[in-house]
């Protein structure tokens, strides 16, 4: 799924990252005008998440700081990095030849199908445990919802009870 970035920030989320590492696994971007990218924190370049990967070297060999955006080293939608001081820059920009600048920024969703799917990025998010047997004792069709809710509390050991409130010394 391609969708047009919006706004101040990226799509991933504000510049301090707090929906950064859960999105980070399911955007790419393609880069434009360079303008609502983050240079370093967002998935541009083919080396993927360049922070992530080369760490603050390259950020302070360029004279740059982490929020710097793609726009600061894009000139008439051309690459125009600062002369490289270290292999690792030459590196970086001997890869830019594999990015493709375009018209707008846009972030692409990755996906198995192809699509946004709301039931796979949920799948992918949480956390898988085995399916045991025993809800069909608890959840069943005709059971009392309130009753079947306090059982599966005493199942998962998260019913609150006297015993456990002494042990947590309340």
């Amino acid at each position: 799924m391609t969708k047009e970035i919006y706004g101040e920030h990226t799509v991933v989320g504000t510049k301090n990252g707090v929906l950064r590492d859960v999105a980070k696994k399911f955007l790419s971007f393609k880069v434009g005008e360079g303008t609502l990218i983050f240079m370093w924190l967002d998935c541009w370049h083919s080396d993927g998440y360049l922070l992530d990967r080369y760490g603050f070297g390259p950020v302070y060999d360029v004279g740059s700081c982490v929020d710097a955006k793609l726009s600061s080293i894009i000139q008439g939608g051309e690459w125009f990095w600062p002369y490289a001081h270290s292999d690792l820059l030459v590196h970086i920009q001997g890869q830019l030849s594999l990015v493709n600048i375009g018209v707008k920024d846009l972030a692409i969703w990755k996906a198995k199908r192809g699509v946004y799917n709301c039931a796979e990025t949920w799948d992918a998010l949480r956390e898988k445990e085995n399916v045991v047997e025993r809800w069909k004792i608890v959840w069943f069709s005709v059971a009392i919802p309130r009753h079947s809710f306090l059982l599966w509390l005493v199942f998962r050991d998260a019913l609150i009870t006297k015993e456990k409130n002494v042990q947590m010394g309340l």
